[in-house]
């Protein structure tokens, strides 16, 4: 099985909310209509699903585009995670037909923080 295209890893404390952001572009001359497309990302750990937000749902993904790029921040402040490593993803899903493309895979990594 084939993975994503890239990969992307990230480390944060257990003390953080859990937000970033990306950006995202046509590779091609032809820009993507990104309102076209809706994106959903997930965390799991050991199988078992933590979080599947997506850019329909409150506080999940914030969508905006700037010349041509799409800027995503991933944010759910509801979210405590315990140290330890994550694996997550994020795809497109074209919304005419429902074609999943994913993006990226890799792994969330939460360290021990200072506060108690």
């Amino acid at each position: 099985m084939a993975g994503a295209g890239y990969s992307v890893d990230k480390t944060f404390t257990d003390d953080e909310t859990f937000e970033w952001s990306l950006s995202l572009s046509s590779a091609g001359d032809d820009p993507i209509i990104w309102d076209d497309y809706r994106a959903e990302y997930t965390l799991t750990r050991e199988g078992c699903s933590l979080a599947r937000l997506t850019d329909e749902s409150a506080g999940g993904i914030e969508a905006s585009e700037i010349d041509g790029e799409l800027i995503l921040t991933i944010s759910d402040p509801s979210l405590k995670l315990r140290p330890g490593t994550y694996r997550h993803g994020l795809r497109l899903i074209e919304i005419a037909n429902n074609k999943a493309t994913q993006i990226f895979d890799g792994t969330v990594t939460i360290t021990e923080g200072n506060f108690r």
